[in-house]
């Protein structure tokens, strides 16, 4: 043994492990014989070394391997176990999903039938409210402005308690008191009126009748002229009072209906102004609109069809379109206006037509609202907004027909009687309408009686006060021939 290995011999003695080798391994025999014969033992003490180091080293690697090898079967588990978490909460989430918009029995598929469905929520709600003459709206305007709200009856010329009455009552009552006040101080039976003190200073002053005459005469007809023109004077502020009262009413008339104006395109052409009409109600619906009366259509070379209103994709019959043909032309009749919109509704390929009558050029007696099948005809002014009403309603009838056709062209069994209804009702509803503007026309015109009859009456006024100018002349010319008489006496 080396000596070097002696001294750790002697160190770790109770450590001390002796066998013996055999060496089959040719290439450890090779490596050994070709080591000089004393250090033999060293080299092999120094391979078994390397070789327990080696040994220990590879032990750990098989450590760390199989450390990896459990980590990837736990991550295996935790994904296995993710994977299945994640179908179940998917499944749970279908389920939910499926309970509420499952289109055969969904809970959110019920709601919208019992919402849209015929009877539904919202039909019997629009029944209530707009469609017949019992519905909410034409009670809440019946009662209103009907023809016996209190305001219909107080506005009334017939009405015995009406505005117009009260009016006119005020007037009488107070021209007759200024009258009265007038002739008053012309009577010889009030002791008080300017004529008595007339004559009864004409009577105190016989003696000296002729200075005294004179003064007398002169203050009494100051008197009677102050008198005179105090009271023509009380007359014409009431009379300028009550005018303004009348104007001041008739002028927040024209003002209200002069801001009802103010939306609408005044003083633009006929087509302009209803393509501005038809486009706020489209947008306000979510339709589209175009103006189309200077493209060619459907039909070679033809440009009829002014303006399409094309249904939005919201609507119950989307891509449906109405067309609309305005005409402010004296020369055109009924029949002309069917023609004409029937070959616009072919030319803009629509499923309704609408033909817009200007106010201004419409035939005598036709109506103003008025249904030809797939056709309305309709009277409209560009400068009274009361009309507008017209266009908006053939707005929603053509709307409806055209979701009636789009229904009946899918086969549906569902029933188009409440569209029908709406259709009347909103025919009788601008018959309504129609009467009620009627009626404010005959509001304004018995105001503007009112008014011209106390012009009249003001000018009875000034002839009683050009009367009375004559009597004082006449009392003028009494006077003179007393002085005159008077100097003929002194003479």
């Amino acid at each position: 043994m080396p000596k070097r290995y002696k001294g750790r011999e002697a160190r770790c003695a109770k450590k001390m492990l002796t066998f013996t080798l055999a060496v089959k391994d040719p290439e450890l025999i090779r490596e050994i014989e070709s080591r000089p014969e004393g250090e033999r033992g060293e080299f092999l003490l120094a391979a078994l070394r390397v070789g327990v180091v080696a040994l220990r080293a590879a032990g750990g690697a098989l450590d760390a391997d199989k450390i990896r090898a459990e980590c990837a079967l736990m991550l295996e588990s935790v994904s296995a176990r993710l994977a299945e978490h994640s179908r179940a909460v998917s499944g749970q989430v279908e389920r939910i999903l499926s309970a509420y918009f499952d289109p055969g029995n969904g809970l959110f598929q019920q709601r919208i039938s019992k919402l849209l469905d015929r009877n539904g929520e919202v039909e019997r709600m629009l029944r209530e409210y707009l469609s017949s003459d019992d519905s909410v709206l034409a009670k809440t305007m019946a009662r209103q402005i009907g023809a016996e709200s209190p305001l219909f009856r107080l506005l009334s010329p017939d009405e015995r308690n009406g505005l117009l009455a009260t009016i006119e009552g005020l007037i009488k009552d107070e021209l007759s008191g200024q009258r009265e006040k007038v002739l008053a101080q012309f009577s010889l039976d009030n002791p008080g009126s300017a004529l008595t003190r007339l004559v009864e200073k004409i009577s105190s002053v016989n003696g000296d009748f002729g200075n005294s005459i004179k003064s007398n005469l002169k203050a009494a007809l100051q008197e009677m002229s102050f008198g005179i023109k105090e009271a023509l004077t009380e007359i014409t502020r009431s009379h300028a009072e009550l005018r303004a009262d009348l104007l001041s009413a008739v002028s927040r008339i024209e003002v209200k209906r002069a801001e009802a104006m103010r939306t609408t395109v005044h003083g633009a052409t006929f087509e302009s102004a209803l393509s501005g009409l038809l486009q706020r109600i489209a947008h306000g619906a979510g339709d589209l609109f175009e103006r189309v009366g200077s493209v060619v259509g459907a039909i070679k070379n033809c440009k009829k069809g002014d303006f399409v209103l094309e249904l939005g994709p919201d609507s119950l019959a989307p891509g449906s379109r109405i067309v609309f043909e305005a005409k402010e032309d004296q020369s055109y009749r009924i029949n002309d206006a069917l023609r004409e919109i029937e070959e616009a509704r072919k030319n803009r390929s629509a499923q309704f037509g609408v033909f817009v009558f200007s106010a201004k050029s419409a035939p005598n007696g036709i109506a103003p609202f008025q249904r030809f099948g797939q056709h309305l005809v309709l009277v409209w002014d560009a400068d009274d907004p009361s009309t507008d009403v017209r266009v908006e309603a053939a707005y929603s009838v053509g709307k409806a027909l055209c979701v009636r056709q789009q229904t009946e062209n899918r086969n549906q069994a569902r029933s188009l009687e409440t569209i029908e209804s709406a259709v009347r009702s909103i025919e009788k509803q601008i018959a309504y309408l129609e009467a009620f503007r009627q009626q404010g026309e005959t509001i304004k015109k018995s105001s503007e009686e009112i008014i011209r009859r106390s012009e009249r009456m003001r000018e009875e006024l000034m002839r009683e006060v050009g009367r009375l100018d004559e009597q004082i002349a006449a009392f003028r010319f009494e006077r003179s021939a007393a002085e005159r008489l008077n100097g003929q006496i002194q003479l």
